[in-house]
């Protein structure tokens, strides 16, 4: 997403498994945050991966964005938080059917 032909938000999404696409990377400026930026970026990845055939999607939340994916319908399913690059994490999924 750009403004001005500046990026202020990005992310990416793949294959994880059958059936089950995992969203990534997903970063906006924080000039730009609280202006529903993400969630409008990650409404969009799960309408590409549902048109592409998946029926679930996962991520790695940061624990402090935890409660921002779970306002959008995403469940907790790791049993612990986890490191990746020195920051906790969760794992969450949503279905998308």
């Amino acid at each position: 997403m750009t403004e001005g032909g500046r990026a202020v938000a990005a992310a990416r999404w793949k294959t994880y498994e059958p059936g089950v696409a995992k969203l990534q990377r997903i970063a906006v400026r924080r000039l730009y945050r609280g202006r529903s930026i993400g969630r409008l970026i990650v409404s969009a990845m799960e309408r590409d991966a549902a048109a592409c055939g998946f029926a679930r999607v996962i991520l790695d939340a940061q624990c402090s964005a935890e409660p921002f994916y779970a306002k959008l319908g995403y469940a907790t399913i790791s049993a612990e938080p986890f490191y990746d690059a020195g920051i906790l994490h969760v794992r969450m999924s949503k279905a998308l059917r």
